[in-house]
């Protein structure tokens, strides 16, 4: 059976890799201070029943949302750090497809898309940063 807990701390483990950030939170915090990344569960948390071509048993589906925050909102705008996380061998998606396993706590996972590129929600507070979707097939 799937270990939750484990898939959201390889999620954060992979993303520790980037030099982006000061922090990497495996469960939602109540402060975030940035630069930081957050690994949110997703909306369905988990499919179940779930079926892929070529593997043999039902998986489950988890979903994750990564939230970035590279800095608060000032006029001093990262854009070009925050174009870094978006392609590249420093982006989110390099980082969490390099082990697609994540080191063994899963069949595979994708980031499927970026979205709200600029100005975040968070926790109460504004920063410049970027949402990850992350689709996790585990048993």
């Amino acid at each position: 059976m799937a270990d939750y807990n484990a898939i959201r701390s390889g999620l954060a483990t992979a993303l520790d890799t980037l030099d982006a950030f000061l922090v990497v939170h495996s469960t939602v915090p109540n402060r975030v201070v940035p630069p930081a990344a957050i690994v949110v569960p997703g909306r369905p948390v988990v499919e179940y029943h779930q079926s892929m071509d070529g593997t043999a048993g039902m998986l489950q589906l988890f979903r994750f949302e990564i939230v970035t925050a590279l800095q608060s909102m000032t006029e001093d705008y990262a854009q070009a750090d925050l174009d870094e996380l978006v392609s590249g061998s420093g982006s989110v998606q390099a980082a969490l497809e390099t082990d697609p396993t994540l080191g063994g706590a899963c069949i595979t996972l994708q980031v499927t898309q970026a979205s709200d590129y600029g100005m975040v929600e968070f926790a109460d507070s504004s920063f410049i940063g970027c949402r990850f979707s992350v689709e996790v097939y585990a048993r």
